[in-house]
């Protein structure tokens, strides 16, 4: 069993809706988001690689220099409604799109472990998908 842990920093801004968070949360503010993608898997590719560092890296800089409220605006891949830009549903967004850059770039039987989401010091979040 290998896991990689693939690490990398982007600019982002949001705003959160007023009366649910701090009332400084609610005017538009940035944040240097860290974020962390584990991937683990048993299977090296031809390469013996368990998946491209790269392939993982250009996912979550999708994310680099964007308004997180309009790219985080849409439904997950479950339909259910995504009402704010938290680092909740950025962990969780981030993990999916890795998941199909997977399939895209083939990680074979490799599979996102977690996906942590630091959005300033001391405040971290991790997705950890259900088995």
């Amino acid at each position: 069993m290998w896991a990689i842990t693939v690490e990398e920093t982007i600019s982002a801004s949001h705003r959160l809706p007023e009366g649910v968070f701090s009332r400084k949360c609610t005017f538009q503010h940035g944040h240097n988001f860290l974020i962390r993608v584990t991937i683990r898997g048993s299977t090296l590719n031809e390469y013996g690689m368990l998946v491209d560092f790269g392939a993982v890296r250009e996912a979550i800089r999708g994310y680099d220099h964007t308004d997180l409220n309009a790219a985080l605006q849409a439904t997950s891949k479950e339909g259910e409604s995504l009402l704010s830009p938290t680092a909740e549903v950025l962990a969780e967004r981030i993990y999916w799109d890795v998941t199909g850059s997977l399939h895209l770039h083939g990680g074979v039987g490799a599979e996102v472990e977690s996906v942590e989401v630091v959005e300033t010091e001391g405040s971290l979040c991790k997705f950890i998908p259900d088995a």
